[in-house]
């Protein structure tokens, strides 16, 4: 399953998507490859926390290394190959 991950820090919205058999395991994928560099959580140590009334979204916060706070959202999501894009 692929998950994508909306990050918001520093004032900049970062858009990055991870595989994972279940949320935990697409989060820990973020946390050792995504380019925003996320730190430790700001509560739980794993994981995410489900979003009241959405199906399939979970948020969760923290402090990069340098002390930069982030939140990100992650929603779970179905990819489809072969999507026609506009052309430009």
């Amino acid at each position: 399953m692929t998950f994508t991950f909306v990050t918001e820090k520093a004032g900049s919205t970062v858009i990055e998507q991870f595989p994972g058999h279940d949320v935990r395991e697409a989060t820990r994928n973020w946390y050792r490859n995504s380019e925003t560099l996320p730190g430790r959580p700001l509560f739980d140590d794993d994981g995410a926390n489900p979003v009241t009334g959405a199906r399939n979204v979970w948020c969760r916060s923290g402090i990069d290394p340098k002390g930069i706070y982030y939140r990100v959202h992650i929603v779970a999501t179905f990819v489809i190959h072969g999507v026609a894009r506009p052309s430009h």
